[in-house]
């Protein structure tokens, strides 16, 4: 499922236009060689009743860069559907954690 919202503060992070973003979807921004474990991962969570997956991955930039996030997520209702709503942050927090 595409995006369905986007706001200016991913559009800047990412450097995708909001255009681009509404024909991507959450794996999209996941590099190329994790997508099916990722994938995996929600499977996962929605079958053991969590539902919403969370916690520190990575994300591809529009110019190839890799960003550690953490992924927050939720169930939103969207035009009377139940849908997920992912948000990725970028903290001091999740960058110190992830220092050698």
């Amino acid at each position: 499922m595409n995006f369905l919202y986007v706001n200016n503060a991913a559009i800047n992070k990412y450097g995708y236009t909001k255009e681009e973003f509404m024909q991507m979807d959450i794996l999209d921004l996941r590099p190329e060689d994790e997508r099916n474990t990722f994938e995996a991962y929600i499977l996962a969570s929605i079958q053991r009743g969590a539902g919403r997956p969370q916690g520190i991955f990575k994300h591809k930039k529009k110019s190839g860069e890799l960003i550690f996030v953490e992924l927050q997520s939720n169930t939103i209702q969207f035009d009377g559907k139940k849908l997920p709503w992912y948000w990725p942050m970028t903290s001091p927090n999740v960058l110190n954690m992830l220092k050698p």
